[in-house]
């Protein structure tokens, strides 16, 4: 960290003299017949020249004062203090990305807190759903049903840091790496099938699928919509049971996911 020195004292030559000579300045009585009341004309005042008698040069520290005198010239301020290093780019922990997430209120109409849908599924057997991409330094997630609509919601929040570009390229294999397997729902055997889904960018980047979600015997019950986006070391998940196939809302509430996150870091 830089530091400021003081100006080392500077030695003076011993004075000539112990006392410089005062000033004195005689104002005259009013002569006989002048009013005491009237203006009189005011001296030119004589500047003495400066002599370096009785000075002597000091570390002080400077102090409010009058402006200099004729012939004085005014203090110099001292240099401004270097600036420090910039603070080192913020990284957001479980409490700010808990922040983060939607609430119902943002949500389209009809949307509640539903805690207990979060993980009532099981997808063991496509390990980039079951298990965070590694790196991930913190995470947090909030479940959300539309009963009227028969649709559940959750939103997972992810900081990667560093390796969010590594985690956003393992998320982009999941039509291949999870192209079909098997899960459950409230304990009925089912059969996921995966496969891209088009939806327009969201974020710096992002990925989105739809999975397929049949019984064994290829009756389809529902879909489950996943969308994937990237806003600096943060990965914002939104995904969406649904019982119509419709993609818009996901990729709305997608969106303003991305943009709620975007606003804090």
């Amino acid at each position: 960290m830089p530091t400021i020195t003081e100006t080392p004292t500077v030695s003076t030559p011993p004075p000539t003299s112990t006392t410089a000579p005062p000033i004195v300045v005689t104002i005259p009585a009013p002569g006989a017949g002048e009013a005491t009341g009237a203006l009189q004309p005011t001296p030119t005042p004589t500047t003495p020249t400066p002599t370096t008698a009785n000075h002597r040069a000091t570390t002080t520290r400077p102090m409010a004062a009058s402006p200099p005198g004729p012939g004085i010239a005014p203090p110099v301020p001292p240099p401004a203090p270097a600036p420090t290093t910039a603070p080192l780019s913020f990284v957001p922990g479980e409490t700010d990305l808990r922040a983060a997430l939607l609430t119902p209120a943002e949500l389209p109409a009809g949307f509640a807190d539903a805690p207990g849908a979060i993980g009532f599924g099981s997808l063991a057997d496509c390990p980039i759903l079951a298990d965070d991409p590694p790196g991930a330094t913190a995470s947090v997630t909030a479940a959300f049903v539309d009963e009227a609509a028969g649709l559940t919601m959750t939103e997972t929040l992810l900081q990667f840091n560093e390796h969010t570009a590594g985690a956003m390229a393992t998320f982009a294999t999941l039509p291949t790496a999870c192209a079909r397997f098997d899960g459950s729902l409230l304990g009925i055997d089912l059969v996921f099938t995966t496969a891209a889904l088009s939806a327009a960018t969201v974020g710096d980047r992002s990925v989105a699928v739809r999975m397929t979600i049949a019984t064994p015997d290829g009756t389809v019950l529902f879909w489950q919509d996943v969308l994937v986006a990237a806003h600096g070391g943060t990965v914002i998940m939104v995904s969406m049971v649904n019982l119509t196939g419709d993609p818009a809302t996901i990729e709305a509430v997608a969106r303003r996911a991305v943009d709620k996150v975007s606003a804090r870091w």
